[in-house]
């Protein structure tokens, strides 16, 4: 006995669903960071060069977080 068609585009509906989420959060990382693509698996030495000791002055070198990295 077959599945009738219209007992399937709920799945299909769920799965494209699945696929916009992810082209969006990608989309969206990619803007967050200035459109280059997202980093992943930083380690300790990645972070600490890229927010600077609480003691040194901001940089405005593009970066826009940095108020929420001096405290």
């Amino acid at each position: 006995m077959g599945v009738p068609f219209e007992a399937l585009i709920p799945y299909g509906i769920i799965v494209g669903m699945f696929g916009v989420t992810g082209v969006g959060l990608t989309a969206v990382k990619w803007l967050g960071n200035e459109g280059k693509k997202a980093r992943w698996n930083r380690d300790l030495w990645d972070r600490y060069v890229t927010y600077p000791a609480i003691d040194y002055p901001p940089r405005f070198n593009g970066r826009t977080d940095w108020m929420l990295t001096t405290g």
